[in-house]
């Protein structure tokens, strides 16, 4: 297998907007999991958004900060990716996200989590995501 073909299969995920703690923790992550791609996204234009999500497997939106700007790329990786390739991160509840995220059938991450709290989340949703993306460059 090649590099590229490496590259290809290895999960990717886009990380929305990230805070300064959850940086820390996806990076803690991914020190353990150099076989998946993580980028971190700050484009705030649909066309931005859009392109970044459309080459992921994965969207990871922070809403800490700024939930209003984290819901609008929400609502864009939603249609790329399904809730199943979606999921909304905070450290700070807003009125009205938790309602809105679940509802959409996606998880909300109430952080900071620990190492192990990441790994049970990216164990459950990165192999589905992964092995239908495979079939997909397959078929």
């Amino acid at each position: 297998m090649t590099s590229a073909e490496d590259d290809a299969l290895a999960a990717g995920i886009v990380v929305f907007y990230p805070c300064e703690s959850l940086r820390r923790q996806i990076r803690t992550w991914a020190g353990k999991h150099p076989d998946r791609r993580i980028e971190t996204a700050l484009g705030r234009s649909a066309r931005e958004i859009g392109n970044v999500v459309r080459g992921a497997d994965m969207a990871l939106l922070d809403a800490t900060e700024d939930h209003a700007q984290a819901i609008d790329a929400f609502s864009q990786a939603l249609t790329c990716l399904g809730a199943e390739g979606t999921a909304v991160y905070t450290e700070q509840m807003h009125e009205g996200l938790e309602l809105f995220v679940r509802r959409q059938g996606a998880p909300l991450l109430f952080g900071p989590l620990d190492e192990q709290q990441w790994e049970g989340f990216f164990e459950r949703t990165l192999p589905l995501r992964h092995r239908r993306h495979s079939w997909r460059r397959v078929a």
